[in-house]
């Protein structure tokens, strides 16, 4: 096994490449397996690795966990310093909003959790609210919480990506970082594996030709909405801002008032939920990573976004291809840091004050503080729109809030913006 692999030069790749010769009558004499980060994937989409690639018999995804798993990930954790009673240190809001601040990024929830505790023990309170994981969110991570800002080329979270040299030669595990930040950006398709060790000629170095550009992929050309990453956020932010991306959409999303939201949804009424265009993460037929921006879903399928044109899509076909996981943009109150609820302070309590007077058509009180009273206005909207009844201003229910005012960019405004900017160019 070879950890941290993308540092490893071209010759020792090439060596590599040559121990899959080593072999029997009966069977292949090594197996190995590389790990290393996101850029091990590019790398081996390089033309001059193609021979290496060719030898990727397997390749998996090491994902980020889920909202249940978080909840057992933290709760496993507790049990096992000492929680044996299964007591509830984490409320179910700080929960959820771990969740949704460190995207199941394991290292991330152990930062959060571990600062979080030490804030309940410093005001000697034996139970983690949701307030406090926002209060370490911004110790430990910064002004802009993991997820939601910090999520630039250098500082992503490392997800492992692997590769193992099996008797049929190399198989690879490729794992992106978290969610829409996924190893591959290689603009070169690779050839898949042919045949089985048995089958194979594996050619030396003599007796390889010069490499030829190969030929555009399927998805290529019967999948125009099929992006690579950095493209779909690009498209997306062009949608918002009107403006070319100059660095990382959620980086650019905080420096404007906005937060990047990650999800992971089983069903097309969980992504379009929030009602906001949406990055999807998808995969190539090389299970690389893709992406494509969501303007609409309806029985007659999906629109697309490519950042010149509006596509349709069959829910059947962008099914096979999604990774169940998607991305999107939402308009914050001003002093955001997470979820408000009941004795917090500060002008985003003041914006929620102002944003309930201009719904209920009443002059704003001068109110700053979050009040039993306004939990109650919070828990009665929370009972109209459908929500969780909790009298917490979270992130769904601020934007459900701001869609009753019509200051959401929501997905009709969305697709109608895309129409327009695409002046009815052709998909393709």
């Amino acid at each position: 096994m070879i950890d941290e692999a993308q540092h490893l030069g071209f010759d020792v790749l090439e060596q590599i490449r040559l121990l899959t010769n080593l072999e029997t009558d009966e069977k292949k004499l090594l197996q190995i397996i590389l790990t290393g980060q996101p850029e091990l994937a590019s790398m081996l989409s390089r033309p001059e690795l193609r021979q290496l690639n060719q030898r990727i018999t397997a390749r998996f995804d090491l994902t980020p966990l889920d909202r249940a798993e978080t909840r057992t990930y933290v709760q496993h954790r507790l049990n096992i310093a000492g929680n044996r009673d299964d007591r509830a240190i984490f409320s179910d809001s700080a929960l959820r909003e771990i969740y949704r601040l460190s995207g199941g990024v394991p290292r991330l929830i152990n930062l959060l959790c571990d600062r979080a505790m030490m804030g309940a023990y410093g005001r000697q309170q034996d139970r983690v609210s949701a307030g406090l994981i926002g209060e370490a969110a911004a110790e430990v991570l910064g002004s802009a919480p993991a997820g939601h800002g910090r999520s630039g080329r250098g500082g992503r979270w490392a997800w492992i990506l692997a590769a193992v040299v099996t008797l049929s030669g190399l198989a690879a595990f490729v794992t992106g970082s978290r969610y829409l930040e996924l190893a591959d950006r290689a603009e070169v398709p690779v050839s898949e594996p042919q045949g089985s060790a048995e089958m194979v000629a594996i050619p030396t170095p003599a007796e390889s030709g010069p490499l030829k550009s190969p030929l555009a992929s399927v998805d290529e050309t019967s999948r125009p909405w099929l992006l690579k990453v950095e493209d779909a956020e690009s498209a997306l932010w062009q949608l918002w801002s009107g403006q070319a991306l100059q660095v990382p959409l959620c980086q650019a999303a905080v420096g404007n008032g906005l937060q990047c939201e990650r999800l992971s949804a089983d069903t097309w009424d969980e992504v379009i939920k929030p009602n906001r265009p949406a990055i999807l993460a998808l995969k190539r037929e090389n299970g690389f990573a893709a992406a494509t921006v969501l303007l609409s879903v309806s029985d007659a399928g999906a629109t697309l976004w490519t950042g010149s044109a509006v596509c349709d899509a069959s829910l059947t076909e962008l099914a096979s291809v999604w990774r169940g996981q998607a991305l999107y943009l939402w308009q914050t109150p001003k002093g955001w840091i997470g979820p408000v609820g009941e004795g917090d302070s500060g002008s985003v309590v003041s914006e929620i004050v102002d944003a309930f007077a201009e719904l209920d058509n009443l002059p704003a009180p001068p109110l700053d503080t979050y009040t039993p009273a306004l939990a109650e206005r919070v828990r009665e909207f929370q009972r109209l729109v459908g929500l969780e009844v909790d009298g917490v201003m979270d992130a769904q229910t601020w934007q459900l809030l701001s869609d009753r005012l019509g200051r959401g960019f929501t997905l009709k405004k969305a697709t109608r913006l895309a129409l327009n900017k695409s002046g009815g160019a052709e998909c393709r």
